[in-house]
């Protein structure tokens, strides 16, 4: 439990172990956070935003010092921004202080199941935001290469470079292997180069990784 103001873990602390969570650390900083999760390797971390330090900083630290720990950020005013960099920090929850206390037992629940959980009224720009980025990247590569893919083409190409292989590309297509395999050698043509690996080093070269947007919510 992460938050600069003793009386809010107290609430929170105690509202949780209403519905049976143990809390086995209080930090009121970035740093005393980071430091109490590799102590105890929790489960979850509940985590103020504006802590003293930085909240999604602690995030970050935590998440790279104890991968299995979920994280959930608690934040005063609802924002997409500040929901990006949580997502980039690795958090799978997001939502307001001020919510029934319940909801963070309900919260803390989901993401020990393996659920995200988030905004609704977020989420929703975010996924429109994300598309027009990714027409934008999209547009922009095909501009420095001097090619047009086919949505089908970029989709491939695009998940290639995650890097994902073929079997999994199909999958998340809903496609055949066959059929991922011929927009491979479609965009290769295209390139002008001699396989695969130079397509995707040609993509790399016009920075299509850096361009890549952040990760979709879960």
């Amino acid at each position: 439990m992460a938050d600069a103001r003793p009386s809010v873990r107290l609430g929170l602390t105690a509202a949780l172990e209403r519905d049976g969570f143990e809390v086995v650390a209080h930090s009121g900083t970035s740093e005393e956070a980071s430091s109490a999760a590799a102590l105890t390797r929790p489960d979850a971390c509940l985590i103020d935003a504006r802590l003293r330090g930085g909240g999604l900083e602690a995030a970050r630290q935590i998440k790279y010092r104890v991968p299995a720990t979920e994280i959930v950020i608690i934040t005063e005013a609802l924002s997409d921004v500040e929901l990006l960099e949580a997502l980039r920090a690795g958090a799978s929850g997001y939502l307001l202080k001020q919510s029934d206390p319940r909801h963070f037992s309900i919260a803390l629940r989901d993401v020990l199941a393996g659920n995200a959980t988030f905004p609704r009224v977020l989420v929703g720009g975010l996924i429109e935001n994300r598309s027009s980025m990714e027409s934008a990247r999209r547009r922009e590569i095909e501009r420095r290469l001097g090619v047009e893919f086919t949505v089908r083409e970029w989709q491939v190409m695009d998940r290639l470079m995650r890097p994902l292989t073929t079997e999994e590309v199909a999958a998340t297509l809903g496609i055949s292997a066959v059929t991922v395999r011929r927009h491979i050698s479609d965009a290769v043509r295209k390139l002008g180069v001699e396989n695969r690996a130079a397509a995707l080093a040609r993509l790399a070269h016009a920075g299509a990784t850096e361009l890549m947007p952040p990760p979709s919510p879960p």
